[in-house]
């Protein structure tokens, strides 16, 4: 466990726990099983295998928003151990401003406290900041986050896409189809399924604040695409040559 160094040489031990919120399974199945007969005819499967890819599509939509709700706690994290940083080190700076007289007024305030000595206190304060700034660097690197600066670049802003794309291929491999992509002109099944999918998201309220991690139509990222898709034909046939 990450520990900071207290000004007085004390360790403090940092622990954050993150627990991810979602919809519950059916949800999910309700959302795939409307969407999946569309799907199928876009990747050319087998229609008669609609419900395998019905199941498969929905344990995509709850790994991909799972993963969103997860990045959504741990940036709404961040921000509050920003302010606590913040917060702690002002009041620190304005204990170390007072005058002798001040720091005996609030010295006697405190005598009936836990924390008696407005040095300690002070040193607590400074402990905070610190441990605060570290969790926050801590929850930052699990998710790449940095601070906004303009306007987002790159696949970032879609943040666990490469999930979903990588079931959709999966679902649809074993529907015996396949999604297509085509790099140079932007375009493919892939590609409409996506565009379905965003649409179809933003016309249900309940799923409306999920359509913003999809890329909007012309900006889709064709090579994130095409890793995926090729990572889960590589593990379909895997599968299939291991029942082999």
């Amino acid at each position: 466990m990450p520990t900071v160094l207290l000004p007085s040489g004390e360790k403090v031990e940092v622990s954050v726990k993150i627990e991810a919120r979602s919809y519950p399974r059916c949800v999910f199945l309700e959302l795939a099983a409307e969407l999946s007969p569309t799907f199928v005819r876009l990747a050319k499967g087998d229609e008669a295998k609609t419900n395998q890819f019905n199941g498969m599509l929905a344990d995509g939509l709850e790994e991909w928003s799972g993963g969103i709700f997860v990045r959504q706690q741990i940036v709404g994290s961040i921000a509050s151990f920003n302010n606590i940083q913040q917060t702690a080190t002002a009041l620190c700076t304005v204990l170390k401003k007072l005058d002798d007289y001040g720091t005996a007024v609030l010295q006697d305030a405190l005598a009936e406290g836990p924390n008696a000595d407005v040095s300690k206190l002070c040193d607590a304060l400074s402990a905070l900041a610190i441990a605060a700034g570290k969790a926050g660097g801590l929850m930052a690197a699990k998710i790449g986050h940095q601070a906004p600066r303009g306007r987002r670049k790159g696949t970032k802003e879609y943040f666990n896409l490469g999930a979903l794309v990588y079931y959709l291929e999966f679902a649809a491999q074993h529907a015996d189809g396949r999604f297509t992509y085509d790099k140079l002109n932007r375009k493919g099944s892939v590609v409409q399924a996506l565009d379905l999918l965003k649409l179809h998201l933003d016309r249900k309220l309940e799923w409306k604040r999920l359509s913003e991690f999809l890329p909007r139509p012309g900006r889709h990222p064709l090579s994130m695409y095409e890793r995926e898709i090729t990572r889960a034909r590589t593990e379909v046939a895997r599968i299939r040559s291991a029942r082999e």
